[in-house]
């Protein structure tokens, strides 16, 4: 049986958190409670819930999984092995990011600062330029664009925290997914490279 190296339950509970934290918090509160600590981004009014279930299957299928020890990043890999690198938050600042070998990479959420094109478009020329055998990015809660329902709402409130997209057209960010040419973009969909299956979803 193949083994990656994984803290799944780490994984789950930052999982657990955010629902845990959606169920506190409530549902997206109006323009008045804005400075208030309760506030919540109103990108998780359409989204956030809906992956509730399926991240609980996901944490009790993932209790099956082998867990074995963190090695270095640079210490030599078993043959037979695959080595995933696993990274988010980069916010549209790679230039100095110095990526450890492996041969699957992962992006898991906010590559970008709000979406823009623009931004989807630089680290889409970053990825280009990594050696990695599969590059696989999953869209996180600062992709704006990536959420048409949300960007439909915020046109219409010209939501003054983001003016840079409220005054973005349709048409501009209508297929900013396929500025994404150089991975596997994966939004409630799963791909399977080297024998694991894999599942995004950035809600």
């Amino acid at each position: 049986m193949k083994k990656v190296s994984a803290h799944v339950d780490l994984a789950c509970l930052l999982i657990f958190s955010l629902e845990l934290w959606i169920y506190i918090v409530g549902p997206y509160r109006s323009s008045e409670d804005r400075g208030s600590s309760m506030y919540i981004s109103p990108h998780y009014k359409s989204s956030a819930m809906k992956g509730t279930v399926s991240a609980n299957k996901i944490c009790r299928a993932a209790s099956s999984i082998t867990r074995v020890d963190p090695v270095p990043h640079d210490a030599p890999k078993p043959p037979g092995y695959t080595r995933f690198v696993c990274i988010s938050d980069t916010h549209s600042r790679t230039d100095l990011i110095q990526m450890p070998y492996g041969d699957v990479l992962i992006h898991a959420g906010d590559f970008t600062e709000l979406g823009l094109p623009s931004e989807v478009k630089k680290f889409n020329d970053w990825l280009g330029g990594l050696p990695y055998e599969y590059k696989i990015v999953i869209a996180g809660n600062h992709e704006l664009t990536f959420d048409h329902e949300f960007m439909a709402d915020l046109i219409k409130q010209d939501f003054y925290y983001f003016p840079s997209v409220s005054k973005l057209k349709p048409e501009n960010y209508e297929n900013v997914q396929s500025l994404l040419t150089n991975c596997i973009y994966l939004q409630d969909s799963e791909v399977t490279v080297r024998g694991f299956r894999i599942y995004g979803s950035p809600w």
